[in-house]
């Protein structure tokens, strides 16, 4: 796995993570909510045999639904937070909902299984627009990850007392398995395009991570297929493409899933019998964590090692700015004998005013002053020098903590934070 960007979970990994999920938490109690990040809810639920915990994040460029370990307490006091807590304690979570290719998630509970459904928590996993949402009986928002204003949308807007209405529903046809390939290839034709935009436009639940997934999987030849233009592509080649199209289909509304790594840092969780056959059995829930995980703490490591080069330059800067001016005054200070020679000469002069006496006894003043200020400047020159000699250390331990060929991410954020 490399350093990158985390795939995107799509309509795909969304339904096979719920699935899992379904069979391990429903029904459970909830116990208690925390808000780790501005974009991230973690909720504990109680189960007949276990206890889980579930991660929702509606950040942007990672809107995810994982079940994670136990996590550090953090967040706690939040207002989302501390919404949750309160408004679903005692309640049991009775039923996880997904609609076929929609990437909306509403989870409905009650006093106990069987009870009227009094509270949602409806997540949208849909790129920038994600959120969260937490309703009453009545579909009426009590609280939202982030609300959108009038004048930030003329389509939705978003806010705590109004009643939620669900996002647009896709107009593109749903995928079917029954499909003849004549019926598929028309649809795809109908504005030539490149083979992905054509997927993606026409057919509802497709991605740019499943369009990589179906070429990745099909038996051809052809290098990147999918960028080139449904018109120039041989139908031997559609019809390989086509076969594993049906597949996903089938995999997707059967539940047939599974997790395999591929491409260096991609994950996919159905692919083809022979590769069912080779792969040995994961646990679903655990492999997307640790997937999406992998690349958290690689921001979180990459955060670190922005934040504290941001702290060495600044205070590099200021320390470096203070012993020029010390320096400065160093350099005057050496003027001191210049000063004493200058009221040694006045009182050399036959005939002395009272003034050149006055004019004598403040060079001399001055004289000592400078002298005097010497250590204490040198002191603190040499103050400002130890810093910036202690800083190019950190400089250097940061260099050292990079480089580091460790493969635990975990020992290198422990590092990071106490540097």
């Amino acid at each position: 796995m490399q350093k990158g960007v985390p795939q995107i979970m799509d309509v795909t990994s969304i339904k096979s993570i719920l699935h899992y999920l379904s069979n391990e938490i429903i029904p459970s109690k909830f116990e208690v909510a925390q808000q780790p990040e501005q974009n991230t809810i973690q909720i504990c639920l109680r189960g007949i045999n276990n206890i889980y915990w579930l991660e929702i994040s509606w950040q942007a460029d990672n809107a995810r639904i994982l079940k994670i370990e136990r996590p550090e307490k953090i967040g706690s006091n939040s207002t989302l937070a501390q919404q949750l807590s309160c408004g679903l304690k005692y309640m049991a979570l009775v039923s996880l909902k997904q609609d076929q290719f929609e990437r909306v998630i509403k989870l409905e509970f009650a006093k106990k299984p069987g009870d009227e459904i009094t509270r949602y928590l409806i997540i949208e996993l849909m790129g920038k627009h994600s959120n969260l949402f937490y309703l009453d009986k009545n579909l009426k928002i009590i609280a939202a990850g982030k609300q959108i204003k009038a004048n930030q949308s003329s389509f939705r807007t978003i806010a705590t007392g109004a009643i939620y209405s669900d996002p647009p529903r896709s107009i593109k046809k749903e995928p079917d398995e029954m499909e003849s390939f004549t019926s598929w290839k028309k649809t795809l034709s109908i504005v030539p395009q490149s083979l992905k935009n054509c997927l993606i436009t026409n057919y509802q639940g497709v991605s740019p991570t499943l369009t990589n997934q179906i070429e990745h999987f099909s038996n051809i030849h052809t290098d990147h297929v999918m960028n080139k233009s449904i018109e120039t592509i041989k139908d031997q080649d559609l019809e390989e493409v086509f076969k594993i199209w049906k597949l996903w289909i089938k995999r997707f509304k059967n539940k047939n899933f599974n997790f395999k790594t591929y491409d260096k840092y991609f994950y996919c969780v159905w692919f083809p019998e022979d590769n069912y056959k080779t792969q040995k059995s994961l646990n679903l829930a655990d492999e997307i964590y640790n997937y999406y995980y992998h690349f958290l703490k690689l921001k979180k490591i990459e955060a670190l090692e922005n934040k504290i080069e941001l702290i060495i330059f600044k205070q590099k800067t200021f320390e470096k700015r203070n012993f020029n001016i010390q320096d400065k005054l160093l350099e005057n200070s050496e003027n001191h004998e210049t000063y004493k020679l200058k009221a040694d000469n006045i009182f050399l002069k036959t005939n002395l005013q009272k003034e050149n006496i006055m004019e004598a006894e403040k060079l001399y003043k001055k004289s000592k002053k400078l002298k005097r200020a010497r250590t204490l400047i040198q002191d603190r020159l040499d103050i400002h020098k130890n810093k910036i000699d202690r800083l190019e250390e950190f400089s250097e331990m940061l260099d050292n903590i990079v480089l580091l060929n460790i493969e635990s991410q975990k020992i290198k954020i422990t590092l990071l934070e106490e540097l």
